[in-house]
């Protein structure tokens, strides 16, 4: 799914340390690399000195809209590093994990940028979702007093002004805005994995609801593009929905009543998922009994099983990493479970977020040597990584094509409180589907 509609409450858990320098899980003896033994170790960069090599993880988690939205992407960068210094550490050196509390504020977005520009090599697992843009890390000058810029490694791209910047690298997409950003009228892509599924399930053309968050006016914006792909491939657009995280449940009476006058085949919701439990609460009331498939982006969370109770059975989730229950079956998926308190998007795309810059630096060991750390040579490095997967924990994706990701898999909400592989049927496989495109003005074309 378009990282345009996953603006939701994937975290749990307030979390308020901003700014602080995290211990990377060094406790314990790490083991050290022949190579490193009788290694002369430099400070070759900002943030890399002959000990240690610092990134910052930025991330929305004490917004006072959505506290701990984020925190699965700190929890998991720093679990991430405690796994690597366990093992002997990147380049001869120790990872330092730096914090930095963006708030889901614009001002405060910048402030990280800022920040992890002036004290660490690179910015890793970052999820800011209110990040207007990136010219802080495209202007950040480096050691030498060169504006190279800075690395970013981010979960998802959700603004054409923050993920077209060159340095810049997203794991999973946006609704396909093209770069450089532009206004108006134009061609944007979006994926049809979705499209498949529900046209799959649904024996041909279906027609429904799309509900998507309106706390963010870009964010509602864009997501159009994704629903006009989506229609495009056989799923009639009904109404669209623009939900508020502060809408109260007297607003989800006509929405439900919509549900049933329009006779409904789907709801496919990108926002929050109390909205979405609110729906499905106030549609069992009415007794609205043509929705067939209940979608949900932000609902493969333990928190919403809890909250969701007699409603949350039947609910779709489309994911861009495998399910966590297969973690028996995927070695990495099986180490993040076990490293990582939380479950969810956030941090599982934040994890491979970490092994996508280990792997880069890596590169650049094996290129230039352990001394060979530079912006310069990272930024080289990661443009040359592409179909990456994390070992088959995500779906394939090269973050710095800046397109939408074509594969899902799909898991459904059990009777008993248990996810289940939905589509496709074989275990650690995703379904790929192709990029839709659709030529629209998106700032006009919602209609909800």
């Amino acid at each position: 799914m378009a990282a345009a509609l996953i603006l939701s409450a994937c975290g749990s858990g307030e979390r308020n340390d901003g700014n602080d320098i995290g211990d990377g899980g060094t406790a314990g003896a790490a083991e050290v690399s022949p190579e490193c033994v009788d290694a002369e170790l430099e400070s070759t960069e900002i943030g890399v000195t002959d000990k240690a090599i610092v990134v910052q993880v930025s991330a929305d988690t004490g917004a006072p809209a959505a506290p701990g939205l984020a925190s699965g992407s700190v929890d998991a960068v720093e679990a991430w590093a405690a796994e690597v210094n366990a093992n002997g550490g990147l380049a001869c050196r120790q990872v330092e994990v730096k914090t930095y509390d963006s708030k889901m504020d614009p001002t405060e977005s910048r402030n990280a940028m800022v920040s992890s520009c002036e004290s660490a090599f690179a910015s890793v697992g970052d999820t800011m979702l209110a990040a207007a843009d990136s010219r802080p890390l495209a202007e950040c000058k480096d050691q030498a007093g060169s504006e190279t810029g800075q690395p970013q490694l981010q979960t998802l791209g959700l603004f054409a002004n923050q993920y077209c910047n060159d340095t810049t690298y997203f794991l999973f997409g946006p609704s396909g805005d093209p770069c450089p950003a532009k206004e108006g009228k134009r061609e944007l892509t979006g994926a049809t994995a979705i499209s498949d599924y529900l046209q799959a399930e649904a024996g041909g053309e279906t027609h429904g609801m799309f509900g998507v968050s309106a706390d963010n006016v870009s964010t509602l914006a864009t997501s159009v593009a994704v629903f006009e792909v989506m229609a495009n491939g056989g799923m009639k657009i009904d109404r669209m929905i623009g939900a508020k995280s502060t809408d109260t449940s007297a607003e989800y009476t006509p929405r439900a009543t919509a549900l049933k006058d329009d006779e409904s085949q789907f709801v496919m919701w990108g926002a929050p998922f109390p909205g979405f439990i609110q729906l499905r609460q106030e549609a069992v009331a009415q007794g609205v009994k043509s929705v067939e498939h209940w979608l949900c982006t932000a609902c493969y969370d333990p928190a919403f099983v809890d909250a969701a109770g007699e409603v949350g059975p039947g609910t779709v989730v489309p994911l861009s990493h495998l399910p966590f229950e297969e973690a028996e079956g995927n070695e990495e998926l099986g180490t993040f479970t076990e490293k990582v308190k939380t479950h969810n998007l956030f941090a599982a795309l934040a994890w491979s977020d970490g092994r996508l810059f280990e792997e880069a630096v890596n590169r650049v060991v094996e290129a230039d040597g352990v001394n060979g750390l530079t912006r310069a040579a990272l930024l080289e490095q990661l443009d040359g990584i592409t179909d990456f997967t994390n070992d088959g924990m995500i779906a394939k994706t090269t973050p710095s094509a800046k397109e939408a990701t074509v594969c899902n898999v799909f898991v459904e909400l059990t009777d008993d409180g248990k996810w289940e592989r939905a589509f496709p049927e074989a275990e650690g496989e995703f379904h790929c589907g192709d990029l839709g495109r659709v030529v629209i003005d998106p700032a006009t074309a919602f209609k909800g």
